[in-house]
């Protein structure tokens, strides 16, 4: 019966996102690590990590933005999302320049770009 919420929440969750692929790709996620990086380096400053239903739920629902152009900014940092330990996606993200503020993610071989908005730029802050 413990499985039935948790099908309903991803069922809903790809009904609502822009972009099903990356919520398909990331189903079944059962744990999260957000690394931040040291400001224009790809060196970990600190690293959260979560086995939390609402923070995986959250996360996914905030990286399956609507698609957007190519990104040109560098990264702030990325997001794992594993499912018994295997990585299901590395979604990389840039918020903390506003005009710069993006995910991206690999789906097929190819780098998908998605819109960053204010609640999620507040929430990785929140992380941080």
């Amino acid at each position: 019966m413990k499985i039935l919420p948790f099908v309903a929440a991803l069922v809903l969750l790809a009904a609502c996102s822009s972009n099903p692929a990356i919520s398909k790709q990331l189903a079944g996620t059962d744990s999260v690590v957000v690394n931040f990086n040291y400001p224009q380096t790809n060196n970990i400053m600190k690293s959260v990590a979560s086995t939390e239903d609402f923070a995986i739920e959250k996360l996914t629902r905030l990286v399956a933005a609507k698609t957007i152009e190519t990104n040109k900014c560098g990264n702030d940092g990325n997001c794992l999302f594993y499912k018994n330990g295997a990585l299901l996606g590395n979604v990389s993200f840039n918020y903390s320049t506003e005009s710069c503020r993006h995910f991206a993610i690999l789906l097929d071989n190819k780098l998908t770009n998605t819109s960053m908005d204010n609640e999620a730029a507040d929430y990785l802050k929140s992380l941080r």
